[in-house]
């Protein structure tokens, strides 16, 4: 199911054995377009102590108030997890330091290798983060430029797939336009993110998105909708590139 980042932000995080803390923060690969992490704020154990969570932990979302994740870990594995500073970068020892946990003690439900991370010490950089790494948070409200270098809008929020955390599209605020509406745009469209950080380029012109069909955040992204967007844009849907890569190997 397609969900927005923002309802995500705040869930109850609910453990096997009871309730674990909230999510603080969605951390995103810009490279990948996926959710790497989930920022976990342990709450009343130690207050403000964040700590870094994969999403493969998450069994299932409900959105219905209050909000939660439920996840297949106990509390002391959320807990016992390398903390984080609210207000820095998530460095690249920190996730080091937070694989090595995982790998010490494996979890069931983990989909990705959890071998510690390699950190040379003489590269210098351990204490920078990934330059791909950025929250949610971060990536809303960045300028959103078309392919013939034109202003269309900011983006407003960020749309996930629960069952692979991939991040299918971008939110792109119109306001600037009359009338404004809200338009998905694939995160497969995405040509560029200016080194500033500030401002996402995308594959598709001013007019494109002008006309495209507009979505209400809030409301249910379904099939029908994703086909009748892909198709004014003329791109292939990412689940028939899918399925044709999967005959492909098949073949």
């Amino acid at each position: 199911m397609l969900r927005e980042t923002k309802m995500l932000e705040g869930c109850l995080v609910r453990a096997m054995d009871g309730p674990a803390g909230r999510v603080a923060g969605v951390l995103l690969d810009d490279e990948v377009w996926a959710v790497r992490y989930l920022i976990v704020d342990t709450g009343g154990r130690l207050p403000g102590e964040r700590v870094l969570m994969l999403p493969d932990f998450v069994e299932g979302v409900n959105e219905a108030m209050p909000a939660s994740i439920r996840v297949g870990l106990t509390r002391e594995r959320v807990w016992e997890s390398p903390p984080v500073e609210a207000d820095r970068p998530v460095s690249v020892r920190q996730e080091a330091d937070y694989y090595a946990y995982l790998a010490a003690a494996p979890c069931r439900g983990v989909s990705r290798p959890v071998s510690p991370l390699y950190v040379d010490p003489e590269a210098g950089k351990e204490e920078e983060g990934d330059p791909h790494l950025r929250s949610a948070r971060e990536v809303r409200g960045f300028a959103v430029r078309s392919g013939e270098d034109r202003s269309v809008g900011h983006v407003e929020d960020l749309v996930y797939d629960d069952s692979d955390w991939a991040v299918r599209y971008l939110i792109v605020d119109t306001r600037d336009w009359l009338p404004a509406k809200k338009v998905p745009v694939s995160a497969d469209w995405v040509s560029g993110i200016s080194p500033s950080g500030a401002q996402v380029e995308v594959d598709l012109t001013a007019e494109e998105m002008h006309t495209a069909p507009g979505w209400e955040p809030g409301t249910i992204m379904d099939r029908r909708y994703e086909t009748e967007l892909h198709a004014h844009y003329g791109r292939t849907p990412y689940w028939v590139r899918r399925q044709d890569h999967s005959n492909m190997r098949e073949d």
